[in-house]
Protein backbone atom coordinates (compact mmCIF):
# COMPACT_ATOMS: atom_id res chain seq x y z
CA UNK A 1 0.00 0.00 0.00
CA UNK A 2 2.54 2.31 0.87
CA UNK A 3 4.40 1.34 -2.20
CA UNK A 4 1.86 2.57 -4.18
CA UNK A 5 1.44 5.85 -2.81
CA UNK A 6 5.28 6.86 -3.15
CA UNK A 7 5.84 8.44 -6.40
CA UNK A 8 9.02 9.24 -8.48
CA UNK A 9 9.71 12.16 -6.93
CA UNK A 10 10.17 10.97 -3.66
CA UNK A 11 12.17 8.89 -4.87
CA UNK A 12 13.97 11.48 -6.38
CA UNK A 13 14.53 13.25 -2.89
CA UNK A 14 15.24 9.54 -1.13
CA UNK A 15 18.67 9.33 -3.48
CA UNK A 16 19.20 12.60 -3.36
CA UNK A 17 19.49 12.68 1.04
CA UNK A 18 21.11 8.80 0.64
CA UNK A 19 17.61 7.26 2.58
CA UNK A 20 15.61 4.61 1.57
CA UNK A 21 11.55 4.39 0.86
CA UNK A 22 10.44 2.29 3.58
CA UNK A 23 10.96 -1.15 2.42
CA UNK A 24 9.68 -0.93 -0.97
CA UNK A 25 11.77 -2.58 -3.62
CA UNK A 26 12.80 -1.06 -6.97
CA UNK A 27 9.88 -3.11 -9.04
CA UNK A 28 7.35 -1.22 -7.18
CA UNK A 29 8.22 2.14 -9.32
CA UNK A 30 8.32 2.73 -12.72
CA UNK A 31 11.85 3.27 -14.21
CA UNK A 32 13.29 6.59 -14.35
CA UNK A 33 13.65 8.79 -17.51
CA UNK A 34 16.93 10.29 -18.18
CA UNK A 35 17.80 12.50 -21.11
CA UNK A 36 21.22 13.71 -22.30
CA UNK A 37 23.61 14.02 -25.20
CA UNK A 38 24.12 11.54 -28.00
CA UNK A 39 25.84 8.20 -26.90
CA UNK A 40 30.07 8.14 -26.83
CA UNK A 41 29.88 11.80 -25.73
CA UNK A 42 30.98 12.74 -22.25
CA UNK A 43 27.57 13.19 -21.29
CA UNK A 44 26.83 9.31 -22.00
CA UNK A 45 29.43 8.47 -20.24
CA UNK A 46 28.91 10.00 -16.81
CA UNK A 47 25.34 9.98 -16.78
CA UNK A 48 25.82 6.04 -16.36
CA UNK A 49 28.50 6.47 -13.52
CA UNK A 50 25.87 8.65 -12.02
CA UNK A 51 23.37 5.74 -12.31
CA UNK A 52 25.45 3.59 -11.04
CA UNK A 53 26.41 4.76 -8.16
CA UNK A 54 23.19 5.61 -7.23
CA UNK A 55 22.24 2.32 -8.01
CA UNK A 56 19.50 2.79 -10.74
CA UNK A 57 20.96 1.64 -13.89
CA UNK A 58 18.57 -1.35 -14.01
CA UNK A 59 15.77 0.98 -13.32
CA UNK A 60 16.01 3.80 -15.09
CA UNK A 61 16.27 4.42 -19.04
CA UNK A 62 18.38 7.05 -21.36
CA UNK A 63 17.25 8.70 -23.73
CA UNK A 64 20.16 10.64 -26.46
CA UNK A 65 19.03 13.95 -27.94
CA UNK A 66 21.39 15.87 -30.40
CA UNK A 67 20.78 19.48 -28.21
CA UNK A 68 19.65 20.02 -24.88
CA UNK A 69 16.87 22.22 -25.72
CA UNK A 70 15.25 19.00 -27.35
CA UNK A 71 15.63 17.26 -24.34
CA UNK A 72 14.54 19.96 -22.45
CA UNK A 73 11.20 19.87 -24.10
CA UNK A 74 10.84 16.30 -23.94
CA UNK A 75 11.43 16.62 -20.09
CA UNK A 76 8.42 19.50 -20.03
CA UNK A 77 6.10 17.25 -21.95
CA UNK A 78 6.95 14.77 -19.50
CA UNK A 79 8.66 12.04 -22.29
CA UNK A 80 11.51 12.14 -19.29
CA UNK A 81 11.87 12.76 -15.65
CA UNK A 82 15.41 14.47 -15.84
CA UNK A 83 18.36 15.80 -18.07
CA UNK A 84 21.77 15.60 -17.25
CA UNK A 85 24.41 18.51 -18.64
CA UNK A 86 27.76 19.74 -18.30
CA UNK A 87 27.72 22.70 -16.24
CA UNK A 88 30.04 24.24 -18.67
CA UNK A 89 27.98 22.97 -21.97
CA UNK A 90 27.58 25.96 -24.71
CA UNK A 91 23.54 25.26 -24.23
CA UNK A 92 24.18 25.16 -19.96
CA UNK A 93 23.39 29.01 -19.06
CA UNK A 94 20.46 29.54 -21.41
CA UNK A 95 18.59 26.14 -20.58
CA UNK A 96 19.34 27.18 -16.70
CA UNK A 97 18.15 30.94 -17.14
CA UNK A 98 15.49 30.42 -19.63
CA UNK A 99 13.17 28.89 -18.24
CA UNK A 100 13.79 28.63 -14.49
CA UNK A 101 10.58 28.83 -13.12
CA UNK A 102 9.94 25.29 -14.67
CA UNK A 103 12.95 23.99 -15.00
CA UNK A 104 15.65 23.71 -11.62
CA UNK A 105 18.81 21.97 -10.82
CA UNK A 106 17.91 19.48 -8.45
CA UNK A 107 21.26 17.90 -8.17
CA UNK A 108 25.28 18.74 -8.80
CA UNK A 109 28.28 16.69 -8.42
CA UNK A 110 32.05 16.53 -9.49
CA UNK A 111 33.27 14.06 -12.43
CA UNK A 112 35.98 13.43 -14.77
CA UNK A 113 35.41 12.69 -18.47
CA UNK A 114 37.20 11.14 -21.40
CA UNK A 115 40.57 12.83 -22.22
CA UNK A 116 40.49 14.92 -24.68
CA UNK A 117 43.74 15.60 -27.22
CA UNK A 118 44.20 18.27 -29.72
CA UNK A 119 44.62 16.31 -33.45
CA UNK A 120 44.98 17.15 -36.70
CA UNK A 121 44.42 15.57 -39.98
CA UNK A 122 47.70 13.86 -41.01
CA UNK A 123 47.13 15.24 -44.83
CA UNK A 124 47.66 19.19 -43.27
CA UNK A 125 51.42 20.04 -43.66
CA UNK A 126 51.02 23.44 -41.97
CA UNK A 127 47.53 23.77 -40.24
CA UNK A 128 45.69 27.20 -40.22
CA UNK A 129 42.16 25.75 -38.43
CA UNK A 130 41.32 24.74 -35.56
CA UNK A 131 37.90 23.79 -34.40
CA UNK A 132 36.47 24.02 -30.21
CA UNK A 133 33.61 23.83 -28.71
CA UNK A 134 32.99 27.26 -27.10
CA UNK A 135 33.25 28.25 -24.37
CA UNK A 136 33.60 24.33 -22.77
CA UNK A 137 37.37 24.18 -23.94
CA UNK A 138 38.49 27.57 -25.09
CA UNK A 139 41.36 27.76 -23.05
CA UNK A 140 42.28 24.44 -22.63
CA UNK A 141 45.17 24.99 -24.82
CA UNK A 142 47.27 28.08 -26.98
CA UNK A 143 44.76 28.38 -29.52
CA UNK A 144 47.24 31.77 -30.92
CA UNK A 145 49.15 28.77 -33.06
CA UNK A 146 46.82 28.59 -35.58
CA UNK A 147 44.88 31.60 -37.66
CA UNK A 148 41.63 30.42 -37.32
CA UNK A 149 39.82 29.14 -34.32
CA UNK A 150 36.42 27.92 -35.28
CA UNK A 151 34.34 28.49 -32.29
CA UNK A 152 31.46 25.86 -32.16
CA UNK A 153 28.75 26.75 -29.62
CA UNK A 154 26.47 23.95 -30.66
CA UNK A 155 26.43 19.98 -30.75
CA UNK A 156 29.11 18.44 -29.19
CA UNK A 157 32.61 17.26 -29.68
CA UNK A 158 31.47 13.69 -31.48
CA UNK A 159 30.00 15.91 -34.25
CA UNK A 160 33.46 18.73 -33.92
CA UNK A 161 35.54 15.15 -34.74
CA UNK A 162 33.47 14.13 -37.71
CA UNK A 163 33.87 17.84 -39.10
CA UNK A 164 37.08 17.29 -38.65
CA UNK A 165 37.82 14.29 -40.62
CA UNK A 166 35.44 15.64 -43.18
CA UNK A 167 38.24 18.76 -43.40
CA UNK A 168 36.14 21.36 -42.13
CA UNK A 169 39.42 22.30 -40.25
CA UNK A 170 42.49 21.19 -40.06
CA UNK A 171 42.42 20.57 -36.05
CA UNK A 172 40.58 20.44 -33.59
CA UNK A 173 39.90 19.60 -29.92
CA UNK A 174 38.58 16.16 -29.65
CA UNK A 175 38.13 12.92 -27.31
CA UNK A 176 41.49 11.00 -27.20
CA UNK A 177 39.84 8.27 -28.07
CA UNK A 178 38.44 8.96 -31.02
CA UNK A 179 41.98 10.53 -32.39
CA UNK A 180 43.21 6.49 -31.36
CA UNK A 181 40.63 5.15 -33.54
CA UNK A 182 41.60 7.13 -36.35
CA UNK A 183 45.10 7.40 -35.87
CA UNK A 184 45.42 6.23 -39.44
CA UNK A 185 44.38 10.17 -41.02
CA UNK A 186 44.91 11.94 -37.43
CA UNK A 187 47.57 12.66 -35.27
CA UNK A 188 47.65 13.63 -31.78
CA UNK A 189 49.52 17.02 -31.10
CA UNK A 190 48.59 17.36 -27.56
CA UNK A 191 47.49 15.46 -25.06
CA UNK A 192 44.94 17.69 -22.38
CA UNK A 193 43.93 15.16 -20.12
CA UNK A 194 40.51 15.64 -18.21
CA UNK A 195 39.53 18.41 -16.23
CA UNK A 196 37.40 17.89 -13.01
CA UNK A 197 33.98 18.64 -14.52
CA UNK A 198 30.99 20.30 -12.57
CA UNK A 199 27.66 18.36 -13.80
CA UNK A 200 23.84 19.75 -13.23
CA UNK A 201 21.07 17.22 -13.16
CA UNK A 202 17.85 19.22 -13.80
CA UNK A 203 14.19 18.01 -13.29
CA UNK A 204 10.60 20.09 -12.82
CA UNK A 205 10.29 19.25 -8.82
CA UNK A 206 12.40 21.58 -7.02
CA UNK A 207 14.99 19.95 -4.19
CA UNK A 208 16.03 23.07 -2.94
CA UNK A 209 14.46 24.03 0.55
CA UNK A 210 16.93 25.66 2.92
CA UNK A 211 19.65 28.90 2.36
CA UNK A 212 22.26 26.29 0.93
CA UNK A 213 21.43 22.70 -0.55
CA UNK A 214 24.65 21.22 0.20
CA UNK A 215 26.87 18.07 1.49
CA UNK A 216 27.36 19.15 5.45
CA UNK A 217 30.32 16.33 5.52
CA UNK A 218 31.74 17.01 1.85
CA UNK A 219 35.12 16.13 1.59
CA UNK A 220 36.22 19.78 1.08
CA UNK A 221 35.64 19.81 4.78
CA UNK A 222 38.33 17.20 5.75
CA UNK A 223 40.66 20.17 3.83
CA UNK A 224 39.16 22.85 6.55
CA UNK A 225 39.54 19.89 9.37
CA UNK A 226 43.25 19.54 8.70
CA UNK A 227 44.29 23.28 8.77
CA UNK A 228 42.49 23.55 12.12
CA UNK A 229 43.87 20.69 13.67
Amino acid sequence: MLCNMVTRSALTISLLVGSTVASCSASSFKNLAFGTLTKGTNHDLVMRRYLDFHGISETSNISYYDSFYDAVAAMKNDTLDYVMMNAVHPQASSIVGSDFRNVFIIDTFISPSKPLVVATRKDVADPQSIGILYPSVANYTDTSKWSDVVQITSGGLVQIAQDLLNGKYDSAIIYQDTALANSDVLQIDEELGSPDDAWLLLGRNRTYTNSVLAWPNAPVTWQWKKQWY
